[in-house]
C-alpha cells in the first residue's frame, strides 16, 4: 500500500513504515517548497519527478534550490533520462 503522505510503497503500510525527513526544495531560491527524501539529493529528484510532467519547460539537466543539512542554500544539478517502456497484446488475425 502506498503512504499518503511520502508517496513511498510499503506493503505492511502503516506497520513498519516512517516516512523520511522533508527537505526544502524547488526551481526558484524564494519558492521552496517541503519535498519528502531520505537526503537532499533523493528529494530534488522527487520534486523534479513529481514536477517535470507539468511543465514542456524541463531540459534533460535542470537545477533547483535546496537547503541542505547545514541549512544553507545550495544549487542541485538534476538530470533525468528517459526509459523505454515496451507493452505487448495479442492481437487476433
Amino acid at each position: 500500500m502506498q503512504c499518503p503522505n511520502c508517496g513511498r510503497f510499503n506493503y505492511d503500510y502503516p506497520k513498519n513504515h516512517e516516512c523520511p525527513p522533508m527537505w526544502q526544495v524547488g526551481i526558484y531560491k524564494d519558492e521552496l517548497e517541503p519535498t519528502y527524501g531520505d537526503d537532499l539529493l533523493e528529494a530534488a529528484e522527487r520534486y523534479v519527478e513529481d514536477y517535470h510532467w507539468s511543465s514542456a519547460e524541463w531540459d534533460r539537466e535542470t537545477t533547483v534550490y535546496g537547503i541542505d543539512a547545514d541549512g544553507q542554500l545550495v544549487q542541485i544539478l538534476v538530470t533525468m533520462e528517459a526509459v523505454p517502456t515496451y507493452s505487448a497484446e495479442i492481437k487476433h488475425a
